[in-house]
């Protein structure tokens, strides 16, 4: 039996798609699965915060410790790349964020990769593997406090109701081109 070590990389969203590909990645080739979730720039809350525990039969999915900061981290200069020594020589092979999307292009076997690997990294913020989309339901269950949240707010709600999500925080070019306003101006004519 192999064993993937996955890190989930950016926002809420991305995290959930990438969580998502890589159990059912660890299923398809029989592999234990331990996910390390870190708090960053583009998501600042752990995991326990925002969901109920993962069931451990799916896979062991966790909260960066510091020690885990030191090793499993993504390397980067922010880091001093200080986890890339650990990463190459604990792991038989390691797959980070920017190569992801790539690999996905070229039609990358990532089941054989997982499978001839034995013990293998990866960190990534897209989905790189075809999932069942009620895994995302199974996943990820918010915490009591959060879905009295939802709740709360969506008693107010009309019986038709529709959300838009605008991105304002990561696409520069787009926020410059498409403001707030246009959407809500728009909108409003329907």
């Amino acid at each position: 039996m192999g064993k993937i070590t996955f890190v989930p990389v950016g926002g809420l969203a991305n995290r959930m798609r990438a969580v998502a590909s890589a159990v059912t990645l660890a299923a398809k080739t029989d592999s234990e699965l331990s996910v390390v979730w870190f708090q960053d720039w583009a998501l600042n809350a752990p995991f326990g915060r925002l969901f109920k525990p993962v069931d451990r039969k799916i896979a062991c999915l966790r909260d960066a410790s510091r020690l885990d900061y030191a090793l499993l981290d993504r390397p980067r200069s922010k880091n001093f790349h200080f986890p890339l020594l650990f990463q190459k020589l604990t792991f038989k092979s390691c797959l980070y964020e920017r190569s992801i999307t790539p690999l996905c292009n070229r039609h990358f076997d990532f089941e054989r990769w997982a499978k001839e690997g034995g013990c293998v990294y990866m960190a990534s913020y897209t989905a790189f593997q075809p999932y069942d989309y009620a895994w995302i339901s199974r996943l990820f269950v918010p915490v009591e406090e959060i879905m009295e949240e939802v709740e709360s707010r969506c008693r107010n709600f009309p019986d038709k109701m529709i959300g838009v999500h605008i991105r304002r925080t990561d696409n520069l070019a787009s926020i410059r081109q498409s403001l707030s306003g246009c959407f809500i101006r728009n909108w409003m004519r329907r």
